[in-house]
């Protein structure tokens, strides 16, 4: 039965105890002290197989995948004072918090949400800063930390290879020379 459902409607389903909501709400907490950063996105629509298939590919980024109500999400972040642009927080709330890396995730979810038209990006959170949806795409778009670290290595080392190609080329020329003159 819950397989067809969607997981904006599995979570309708039931309702919340008050002690499922300060559980609830204590967990939101604890992940937003230690996340490095956070992606917020509308899951209206989504079916569960996705919303599987999708966690599987964020558990390896040491990533976290949570369904929060707005109420809750508001409070989280109103005890741990992180100021929050409520814009963020439209359609069915899906908060991604990654704890590692600040984002290095956000490529996976940013192919999700162009394979899968229910799933929409809010905008995220970085720094504990609320950041818009085009913030969050450019921060998807860039290269990884390894190629970007690359680039700048070559960039270090260019001038010492162009010195060395210089001077190998002045000494190239100047045995030519003397061998012609011999």
């Amino acid at each position: 039965m819950f397989s067809t459902l969607s997981i904006g409607q599995l979570f309708n389903f039931m309702a919340l105890t008050k002690e499922q909501k300060k559980e609830k709400l204590k967990e939101l907490q604890d992940k937003l002290k230690k996340q490095k950063s956070a992606v917020f996105v509308d899951i209206d629509g989504l079916k569960n197989k996705d919303v599987l298939v999708l966690r599987e590919k964020l558990r390896e980024k040491s990533t976290d995948f949570v369904v929060s109500k707005k109420t809750l999400t508001k409070m989280a972040f109103i005890k741990n004072e992180i100021p929050l642009d409520e814009t963020l927080l439209s359609g069915r709330l899906g908060l991604i918090f990654n704890y590692n890396d600040e984002f290095g995730f956000a490529k996976d979810i940013f192919d999700f949400s162009k394979g899968n038209k229910s799933f929409n990006i809010l905008g995220g959170l970085l720094d504990n800063v609320c950041i818009s949806k085009e913030k969050v795409t450019d921060l998807a778009l860039m290269p990884s930390r390894e190629v970007l670290y690359g680039s700048l290595l070559s960039c270090l080392n260019a001038p010492i290879v162009n010195f060395l190609s210089v001077c190998q080329g002045s000494t190239k020329g100047l045995i030519n020379a003397l061998k012609q003159i011999k």
